[in-house]
């Protein structure tokens, strides 16, 4: 059941977020429709999505631009240039040949699914990166809260 499925992480994690990033998970077709309705359940009504992914054979543009459970529930960005770090070593590559080399399946491409009043807003990396920090940093102390409840006290 997908649907109790994402309620119950929503509610053992504190969901819904304000952003969700994900990675190399756009290959599967079989189960867009179901990806887009998790993405949509874990993000704040103007929350974001920040996914990185090379086209993988064109599966990345059906997910964002053909699938109509996507186009349902998302505005979607692609921000180009978003890493010279990443665009040099694509560069590198193709400049010097390499054979194992191919853009298609190598080259990760930044995208924003946007909600709500966040869709026009695009995407920040150096927000994402916070957002990103601030929770750890809150999960660290939830943690460190929680073992120490259930520490004995100290001794007088």
């Amino acid at each position: 059941d997908l649907e109790g499925t994402v309620e119950a992480a929503l509610e053992a994690n504190g969901g819904p977020y304000d952003y969700v990033v994900g990675a190399d998970c756009l290959f599967f077709e079989d189960f867009h429709s179901d990806l887009a309705v998790v993405l949509d359940r874990l993000l704040t009504p103007e929350g974001r999505a920040v996914v990185c992914q090379p086209s993988r054979n064109g599966s990345m543009e059906r997910f964002l631009e053909g699938h109509a459970a996507t186009a349902e529930r998302f505005v979607v960005s692609e921000h180009e240039g978003y890493c010279a770090r990443v665009e040099a070593m694509a560069g590198s590559y193709a400049a010097a040949g390499d054979e194992g080399y191919k853009a298609d399946l190598h080259l990760p491409r930044l995208v924003t699914l946007a909600k709500g009043a966040g869709a026009g807003r695009g995407v920040d990396p150096a927000e994402v990166r916070a957002a990103a920090v601030t929770a750890e940093a809150e999960a660290t102390a939830e943690k460190a809260a929680a073992g120490a409840a259930d520490l004995p006290p100290p001794p007088p």
